[in-house]
């Protein structure tokens, strides 16, 4: 059953980490395109956001490992 549970939260890393690294790559694109300072600020907040969510998600997952 470990082995499983292990498996299942593998997968589970790994989507979180393609999700990641899609909306990433989507607030990069939106980064490249800004039109002002307050916009520029806005989507690195967003940045910010996401790899706070981002580590959380990886911590919760890990631990669900132990």
């Amino acid at each position: 059953m470990d082995g499983l549970h292990a498996l299942g939260c593998s997968s589970a890393i790994a989507a979180a980490n393609e999700t990641f690294d899609s909306e990433m790559s989507r607030l990069k694109q939106s980064l490249t395109h800004a039109t002002s300072v307050e916009e520029e600020a806005a989507i690195e907040q967003q940045m910010r956001e996401c790899e706070s969510r981002h580590r959380d998600l990886l911590s919760s997952l890990q631990r669900s490992l132990s």
